[in-house]
């Protein structure tokens, strides 16, 4: 099951960088291993989103009442949504999901228009200029 969540911008910086792989939530969503969780960034003081977005899948779930955590709450462990080894092309495709998402999250200023084909050209040349980095790095490890 997928779940949308608001995201603290403290909260989702964390999780963004990689040093927060939990998330403590009120389990009235009835959450579960295997669930994806799509956390927005969400700003409570402008009420917003600001459209950045992350991929998580529930690994473990702890529910309470259990070690201090109240009844009607959960500690969800929380994983980039990929399986088994990660590998360079998992890297890829984690990243081109993360950019297709804040694509689509992605408002136009007032007269602007967005054009499909252009943003899948952006995507298909970021990804070759991450791939010739990828090249660049380990040529310099192989001398």
């Amino acid at each position: 099951m997928e779940h949308t969540l608001k995201t603290w911008p403290e909260q989702f910086q964390a999780i963004h960088d990689e040093r927060k792989t939990f998330e403590i939530r009120k389990n009235d969503r009835k959450f579960a291993v295997g669930d994806r969780l799509v956390l927005r960034e969400y700003c409570p003081t402008c009420d917003s989103y600001s459209g950045r977005v992350k991929n998580r899948r529930v690994t473990h779930i702890m529910t309470g009442p259990a070690f201090g955590l109240p009844d009607g709450y959960c500690i969800m462990s929380i994983y980039p949504f990929m399986t088994g080894p990660v590998t360079k092309d998992d890297k890829l495709r984690d990243w081109q999901r993360d950019v297709i998402e804040n694509l689509r999250s992605f408002e136009p200023m007032e007269g602007e228009e967005v054009d499909l084909p252009t943003i899948e050209l952006a995507i298909r040349h970021l990804k070759a200029m991450w791939e010739d980095a990828e090249t660049d790095r380990k040529d310099c490890h192989d001398v």
